[in-house]
């Protein structure tokens, strides 16, 4: 993924015209010319994919028939239709034509469609019906060619202003949700330079109708929320549905200047000498089909965008694009350049071949999803995955091309320098998308991973923090201990606003499925693990651990009490995390100093019914106001031969004085 080239300074609110300095662009020119002597990009084309939009028929699988439409778009007063935008309406596929009017809009499935064809300035024109089916006949004719379209300069209103001429009306629907989680009821849903309007109802749907077709900005606005502009095409009689949720945030009251990106083309010879900018160049968008034509300095500016991720692009008559750029739009403008490098015609063009490969989605829940929008950037060449996540783009010249994959809530994936043979298929292997949001991650774990002397304890907590509030039952299902313990996942606190905490109880209970003395354990929470938007753990989370040795967990008195009670008989207490071999509780492995007046000999021991564990009541007769150090001989063991660890050797105390108690 390439990153924006900023400006030496961005100004102004969106919509005006920054100041660029000149000595900065010369800067970036001198950069960008080692990058185009570099690249060996051929395309062929000036096509780009829509964003997926939700119409019909649907993504093809593997077993549909894909066709390619092959078409020619004319403009009235014979200007250069390079950048006319051809869709079949209602759908995903489209393509842009190149400097001859020519274009092909590729992977199509079988079906019935109204084909479309648009350019700024020109009336739309259409043919009402593209009718593609296998013929028994021809049942290998995959290509279809229609008429010749023909654009009529504009009379009556612009784009992007309501057509006045009579006809069907479409609509527009959509949801909305608020980013603090409250209602989203009331946020107000207009259309720029109409009358048009909606409000969301308590699910956060609104529905909008009797709207002239044409392109517009919809205007999204509550007391409180930043606004935000989706811009959106009402086709006729037809129901437009948003592909997307439109999230309101709180912020700026309405009137705040909305988001833009500013960006400038250089055009670089195939001698490598920068040029200047030729005419008839447009920018466009990936995502949003959106597209400008590039003024004479090589500048250009989208305006009214909302805050996400886009991929821009750009076509000129006679160059082929040598990068994208990936834009990520916040609070500011973002400045891009774009370099369009001259095509070559001294080689002859080669048999067409083709590019095939597989898109994964990370981290969600189904990897392999339909609608992932696949082009050769700079060309018409473009397609949507499959069901199974597959996809392939035909026809396409001999050359190198750099490969574009964009979906709704994932970051665009670009893949450089792709060799197309003439003849034959390049496959791209499996290609994975990375979410464009936060992604669930473990930040650590108490105990920290490799941590040693772990105690065994009637229960043995494990805290993890994450950086996102999880589902409680996917850690549950995906935590692992080895060697098996018995453990239960537990919710500590939510930690702060964002992160969360959880305590993985290891318990000890029973003898069969307790921790063992001084042995290493691995805990692992697979990717299954979610958090509370269904996103996946980033990665799979490993810690070790190892445990300590047999040891004394309570004992009375304590160590390091005071002022013990000077009774006939004190029983010392001492509780042990394991069955202790009772051979070993003797009293030679047992000294204390000073020496007590008297060390029974007929210790009381007992195990745990559950647990198995061992305690030992050993009777005393001791003197008042002493201090006495009892120490344990390491040869106490427990059944499996483990020996006292040499934390558990020593307990200290001191008796009271021998006072009568008042009265």
């Amino acid at each position: 993924m390439k990153h924006a080239v900023p400006y030496s300074s961005v100004s102004g609110p969106a919509g005006s015209r920054n100041e660029i300095s000149t000595a900065h662009w010369l800067r970036i020119a001198a950069l960008c010319l080692l990058a185009a002597l570099a690249a060996a990009l051929h395309a062929c084309g000036d096509g780009l994919p829509p964003q997926p939009g939700g119409g019909k028929p649907g993504p093809a699988t593997t077993q549909q028939v894909l066709f390619r439409i092959h078409g020619l778009v004319r403009l009235q007063d014979n200007g250069n239709p390079t950048g006319a935008q051809v869709f079949c309406a209602g759908t995903s596929y489209c393509a842009f034509a190149d400097d001859e009017g020519r274009y092909t809009i590729s992977s199509v499935p079988a079906g019935s469609y109204v084909l479309v064809a648009q350019k700024q300035a020109y009336q739309q024109a259409k043919i009402d019906e593209v009718t593609l089916e296998v013929s028994p006949q021809r049942p290998r004719d995959l290509d279809v060619t229609v008429e010749t379209m023909e654009l009529r300069l504009l009379e009556g209103p612009q784009p992007g202003e309501a057509s006045s001429s009579k006809g069907a009306t479409g609509g527009l629907t959509g949801w909305v949700a608020m980013a603090n989680g409250a209602s989203p009821e009331g946020v107000r849903v207009a259309l720029g330079g109409t009358s048009n309007a909606a409000t969301s109802g308590s699910n956060g749907v609104f529905l909008m109708e009797g709207i002239a077709p044409g392109d517009y900005t919809a205007q999204f606005s509550r007391e409180g929320c930043s606004p935000v502009s989706v811009l959106v095409r009402i086709l006729p009689g037809q129901i437009t549905r948003l592909p997307n949720t439109v999230e309101m945030a709180s912020g700026p009251a309405a009137g705040a200047s909305s988001l833009s990106i500013l960006g400038k083309l250089m055009f670089v010879a195939a001698s490598g000498e920068a040029v200047p900018p030729v005419s008839d160049a447009t920018a466009q968008i990936i995502q949003t089909r959106q597209q400008v034509k590039v003024n004479p300095d090589g500048t250009f500016e989208f305006t009214n965008l909302a805050s996400g991720t886009y991929t821009l692009s750009a076509t000129a008559p006679g160059f082929a694009l040598n990068n994208t750029e990936t834009v990520k739009v916040g609070t500011e403008s973002q400045p891009v350049l774009l370099v369009m490098r001259e095509k070559t015609t001294e080689e002859p063009e080669g048999e067409p071949g083709s590019i095939s490969g597989r898109v994964e989605l990370r981290g969600a829940k189904s990897p392999a999803q339909a609608g992932v929008q696949v082009a050769l950037a700079g060309s018409s060449h473009s397609g949507a995955t499959d069901g199974e996540g597959k996809f392939t783009l035909s026809n396409v010249p001999e050359g190198t091309g750099v490969l574009v994959c964009t979906f709704q809530g994932y970051k665009p994936l670009e893949v450089p320098d792709v060799e197309i043979a003439a003849g034959q298929v390049t496959d791209v292997g499996v290609l994975t998308m990375e979410p464009d949001v936060e992604m669930p991650k473990v930040l650590s774990s108490d105990p920290e991973s490799g941590a040693t002397g772990v105690v065994i304890r009637p229960v043995v907590p494990i805290r993890i923090v994450f950086n996102k509030k999880m589902r409680l039952e996917t850690v549950r299902a995906s935590v692992a201990i080895e060697p098996r313990c018995a453990f239960s996942v537990e919710r500590k606190s939510q930690g702060d606003e964002k992160g969360d905490i959880l305590e993985i109880l290891i318990r000890n209970d029973s003898p069969a499925t307790a921790l063992r003395f001084l042995k290493p354990y691995r805990l692992t929470i697979s990717t299954g693990a979610t958090d509370t938007d269904g996103l996946a753990l980033e990665e799979a989370f490993e810690m070790t651990f190892k445990t300590a040795g047999l040891r004394i967990l309570a004992s009375m008195p304590e160590d390091g009490a005071r002022d013990v009670p000077v009774v006939s008989v004190i029983m010392l207490f001492l509780q042990f995390n394991g069955a202790v071999r009772k051979e070993t509780l003797i009293t030679r492995n047992l000294t204390i100093s000073p020496s007590p007046s008297s060390i029974g000999s007929n210790w009381d021991i007992s195990r745990d019914p559950r647990t198995g564990w061992t305690t030992v009541r050993i009777p005393l007769i001791l003197l008042p106001s002493t201090s006495y150090t009892a120490r344990f001989d390491s040869r106490i063991q427990a059944e499996d031969g483990t020996r006292l660890d040499d934390a558990s050797t020593r307990l200290s105390f001191r008796t009271a004085s021998n006072v009568a108690p008042r009265r």
